[in-house]
């Protein structure tokens, strides 16, 4: 004779049988009503991304069929120009260093010029504009490009007035003369001194072989650096 299942002479586990209405064969007591209510609750839970509150307190108006239409084109179009525009990024970058040789070989054999059209395609330019240059880099650069310093680079001076300084008192005074006034300079401008690349420099770079080689020198040491080129439509 087999034993039962809940015998103790029974091998297999031992199930508990709910008290449920006659007829019920019995559920296991893990899964009972509160349980799989709660179980469901979970997996809605689980089921359903959580949606981020926004932060903003702009207030949002209600727009037409219409509108809703022509905002959702202008969303597909900036998205569409963000992508063209890491793309155009990425080209000009490959293209920037071609360029500028071959706008070096033009400068050398013609005279100096700040654009070139690229087979009438587009245009490249190298303007006459660099990053700030400190005034610390001067012993440095002088070393570099020795008896030329003086023409390739001049001293800068920026002085500006301190806004949380300046009453309409204190700019009359300054009209007339801040010594006068008794006012230390200190205490109204912020001095500012950097070293200026000069024309002389942006155009013998690209016309002299020297001087290029000493600014790929100066370039290289992180003493100097012009400012981007661009590249436009031709």
């Amino acid at each position: 004779m087999r034993p039962e299942p809940n015998s103790p002479d029974s091998n297999g586990p031992t199930i508990q049988r709910s008290n449920g209405p006659a007829g019920d064969i019995g559920t296991p007591a893990a899964l009972t009503g509160a349980y799989i209510s709660t179980m469901a609750a979970m997996l809605n839970m689980i089921a359903t991304p959580a949606v981020a509150k926004s932060k903003s307190t702009v207030p949002t108006v209600p727009v037409d069929s219409g509108t809703r239409e022509m905002l959702a084109q202008r969303s597909a179009l900036v998205r569409a120009r963000k992508d063209a525009e890491a793309e155009i990024g990425v080209l000009d970058g490959i293209l920037a260093p071609k360029a500028e040789a071959l706008r070096e070989e033009v400068c050398r054999s013609a005279g100096y010029t700040a654009s070139v059209s690229l087979g009438g395609a587009a245009t490249y330019t190298q303007a006459h504009r660099y990053r700030t240059v400190p005034l610390s880099a001067a012993a440095d650069l002088a070393t570099i490009f020795d008896g030329d310093f003086a023409r390739y680079f001049a001293e800068s001076n920026e002085v500006k007035v301190k806004a949380d300084s300046l009453s309409n008192e204190l700019l009359a005074a300054l009209v007339a003369a801040c010594a006068k006034a008794g006012v230390k300079s200190c205490d109204v401008f912020e001095v500012k001194q950097t070293l200026r690349p000069t024309t002389t420099l942006t155009q013998e770079r690209v016309t002299r072989a020297d001087t290029s080689e000493r600014f790929a020198r100066a370039r290289a040491a992180g003493l100097v650096e012009p400012a981007k080129p661009t590249i436009g439509e031709g």
